[in-house]
């Protein structure tokens, strides 16, 4: 997808928890390296997701100038 520059866009994942405990709201989404184009760098978790449950995450961010 081309995004024009200073655009405003929504990014959205989907996380699936292949572990054996529980994420609960303790459990951020953090950014560690790069660019974080306007949106927050921790995103909190806000409700539990067991293992092999998955979790839909967007978050609003623009495309750099």
């Amino acid at each position: 997808m081309i995004i024009a520059p200073g655009t405003a866009f929504t990014k959205t994942w989907q996380l699936r928890n292949d572990g054996n405990c529980a994420w609960d709201q303790n459990y951020v989404l953090e950014l560690v390296q790069g660019d974080a184009l306007g949106a927050n760098t921790r995103i909190p978790l806000t409700k539990v997701i067991n293992p092999g449950d998955t979790l839909t995450i967007s978050i609003d961010m623009t495309a750099p100038t």
